[in-house]
């Protein structure tokens, strides 16, 4: 079985050694580790070919792509039967990717498994978070209870079936990573483990919106705004973008667009201007008990 992951990075010097040794130190030997090298200007690149490891392969692309477009390349160059990302400032536990891959290739019902997240500021742990599983039976059920119980992006970084996340491109925007696990659910349920932890460096261009959206050659006003652009994007992903959604109705599609966006707003305007709920905070709850009942039709 072999897991193909993909390690997108940008002058990542200062801790791509930490990801790369995680990786190999893997309890799942057969590996494939698919290194996409932004044009770094640091000793990034010197680093990589210091590996003499044979699964470790290193490209490195002749301009700086921007993020997203480097996650694509590094999703694009892996081989695997199974894939996922780690950053190039995150590690895993030994036994991460061998006991995710053991949820997938026994149940073909799963389309994402993932561990606990561990965050760390400085390099001191300070949050833990154990993301629940997501197992309805109805796909846009799914879909729905994941924007619902969102907290962290953490599902992103699971694992993953290679066919499944070819269906699904990234590209340049702000909650895309959202948008990909939205799609992954739809296509089958999500397990979370408790015994395994991917640990995450809070640094780096996740710091803020803006960075995001510098990063990816975006104006900047598309991260400052994210309570704005965000929900629109998560709504043409799930109406118009990714042809896994393309099994409902045309009005399906577009209620269940009209959900996520809907939530997609509620969370980011309380992350930004606190917790107060207000007139939206009581329209979030209807649209939840209501949410197929427009899908279904």
């Amino acid at each position: 079985m072999l897991v193909s992951v993909g390690v997108p990075v940008f002058n990542g010097a200062d801790t791509l050694r930490r990801a790369l040794d995680s990786l190999l130190a893997q309890t799942h030997t057969e590996l494939e580790i698919v290194i996409s090298d932004n044009a770094s200007t640091d000793a990034t690149e010197a680093i990589c070919r210091g590996y003499r490891d044979s699964r470790v392969r290193y490209v490195r692309q002749p301009r700086n792509l921007g993020a997203a477009a480097n996650y694509e390349a590094a999703k694009q160059l892996a081989t695997g039967e199974y894939f996922m990302w780690l950053g190039d400032d995150d590690w895993l536990d030994p036994a991460y990717i061998e006991r995710c891959g053991r949820v997938l290739a026994t149940r073909d019902d799963v389309s994402l498994a993932v561990g606990r997240s561990c965050h760390y500021d400085g390099g001191q742990l300070v949050h833990t978070f154990q993301p629940a599983s997501i197992l309805d039976d109805d796909p846009r059920r799914r879909v729905v209870t994941y924007f619902h119980r969102l907290v962290s992006n953490t599902f992103f970084y699971g694992l993953m079936r290679k066919r499944d996340i070819d269906r699904l491109a990234i590209e340049p925007g702000i909650g895309t990573d959202l948008s990909i696990v939205a799609a992954l659910a739809f296509v089958g349920k999500v397990v979370s483990l408790d015994d395994i932890a991917i640990h995450r460096d809070l640094g780096g261009t996740s710091r803020s919106q803006a960075q995001i959206a510098r990063s990816n050659g975006m104006p900047v006003w598309k991260g400052r705004f994210h309570m704005f652009t965000a929900p629109v994007e998560a709504f043409r992903n799930v109406a118009w973008n990714y042809d896994v959604f393309r099994e409902q109705t045309a009005l399906s599609r577009v209620a269940l667009a009209t959900i996520v966006a809907a939530m997609t707003f509620h969370r980011r305007t309380k992350q930004t201007f606190g917790r107060q709920e207000g007139l939206l905070g009581r329209l979030i709850p209807s649209l939840r008990d209501a949410r197929l009942r427009e899908v279904r039709r």
